[in-house]
């Protein structure tokens, strides 16, 4: 990206967001889960490495999620 584009950068790009509310323990399975803005949790590109783990924190619906979220 150019050093003008940065700024935007985050908000441009897509994040992995919860579709629903997930409560703590559930095992996320791809319903779950949608790919919307803001590019500031996990790229939409692990996707397919985020299913059958659990949720390690409630999460709300349209939450962007982030590593901390799941193990």
């Amino acid at each position: 990206p150019l050093k003008s584009e940065y700024p935007v950068l985050r908000v441009a790009r897509k994040s992995v967001v919860a579709a629903r509310s997930i409560p703590t323990g559930t095992r996320l399975k791809a319903g779950m889960l949608t790919i919307k803005r803001p590019g500031t949790g996990i790229n939409p590109k692990y996707l397919p490495q985020l299913i059958n783990n659990v949720v390690t924190t409630s999460i709300a619906k349209d939450q962007v999620l982030t590593w901390k979220d799941v193990k």
